[in-house]
């Protein structure tokens, strides 16, 4: 249990980073790494334990302990979902500090894609690092059924961003997961993506018009996937 909650902690920390990178690209990213985390309403200087986690923000009532600016529970839902996604994640094998690569980018892209529905193409370079190290440990075996996967996955890609239903971007991301997992995985994950756009578009009420982030439910369906993988192994 202790394993399971650390490892939920490390992940609420992990995202709260990827949440605080989002935030300083946005606004001040000339000071991305030197800086200290700040009030955005106040710009006082936060005390570390201002910046623990989930527990800051229960503790805090969400809102700025200096300026007492009501905190948005975005950023704790951000951190609980970042949580989810490490909680199985076993750091005593390699395998998992190149997933946790790919989780801690794929939310930044998701964030970048929920709020502007673009992400710079320079956030895919480090998983794509991640992914070379992971196939130079544990080589991807190709067959015919991989390509049988594959090859239908990459024509309707094709055919939806000609018609601008989907972006390069969302084409970029299947292949990274493709090379992280498996065609056929990649598959599973892109349709479970689907699933969960079409239960969660309605409780939305987007217009018809509006474009829906798409890069935020392939991270979900991403985690879900993973987690079950792992979950069947544990059991």
């Amino acid at each position: 249990m202790i394993y399971y909650l650390s490892n939920f902690f490390i992940g609420a920390c992990v995202a709260s980073h990827a949440n605080l990178v989002f935030n300083r690209l946005q606004i001040d990213n000339y000071q991305l790494i030197l800086s200290r985390s700040y009030c955005f309403a106040c710009k006082k200087q936060l005390r570390f334990w201002d910046t623990l986690p989930i527990i800051s923000y229960l503790y805090l009532r969400g809102k700025c302990h200096y300026c007492q600016t009501k905190i948005s529970a975005e950023h704790l839902l951000i951190e609980l979902i970042g949580g989810f996604s490490f909680v199985l994640l076993d750091f005593s094998k390699i395998n998992s500090y190149f997933l946790a690569i790919l989780l801690f980018f794929l939310l930044i892209i998701s964030l970048f894609d929920y709020f502007e529905q673009e992400f710079p193409i320079y956030l895919l370079f480090c998983p794509l690092l991640a992914l070379i190290g992971k196939r130079l440990l544990f080589p991807l075996k190709l067959d015919s059924l991989s390509l049988l996967n594959f090859l239908p996955m990459i024509i309707a890609f094709g055919l939806m961003i000609k018609k601008e239903k989907l972006g390069e971007g969302d084409l970029l991301i299947y292949l990274l997961l493709v090379g992280f997992f498996s065609a056929q995985s990649a598959n599973l994950i892109m349709l479970l993506a689907c699933i969960l756009c079409l239960v969660v578009f309605p409780i939305t009420k987007k217009k018809s018009h509006q474009a829906l982030p798409f890069v935020p439910y392939i991270y979900a369906a991403t985690i879900l996937f993973n987690n079950y993988q792992l979950f069947q192994i544990i059991n």
